[in-house]
């Protein structure tokens, strides 16, 4: 159930400076919904030119930057509750004396490139959090 169906946003909404009107939440939900800016205009039942305008304005268009980051956050989690056993399959294939040798061999080639980008990632991860604790004065 999403922010917008559990009436999350409703008490949200109460607390931001500038409240959005209920068509304004409507046309949010659909962006996040349809797959472009004029499916998105008609499921909410306003213009593309509406919506374009509504875009421009700066409680609108953080709004939906806001529920965006969230709703790419829950997406983010799913992949990463998935990734372990997506792991566990490739290990499996790169192992698996009945796997065909072009299957193991690209297994083995994926598990080898996801080792290299995590440990990347991991490596600027804790350079970042370095730097920023230097720019705050805790070196």
């Amino acid at each position: 159930m999403s922010r917008f169906e559990s009436g999350q946003l409703a008490k949200d909404r109460k607390t931001a400076e500038t409240a959005l009107s209920y068509r304004q939440e409507k046309a949010i939900l659909a962006l996040l919904q349809q797959p472009n800016m004029d499916a998105a205009a008609a499921s909410a039942g306003v213009t593309p030119r509406t919506l374009r305008r509504w875009m421009r304005q700066k409680e609108f268009s953080y709004r939906y930057k806001h529920e965006r980051s969230l709703q790419m956050e829950g997406v983010l989690e799913v992949l990463r509750s998935s990734a372990v056993d997506a792991v566990r399959v490739l290990i499996s294939v790169s192992q698996s004396k009945t796997s065909t040798p072009a299957s193991r061999v690209s297994a083995a080639a994926k598990l080898i490139e996801f080792n290299f980008k995590t440990t990347e990632i991991v490596a600027l991860e804790k350079r970042i959090c370095q730097l920023e604790e230097i720019a705050r004065g805790k070196p």
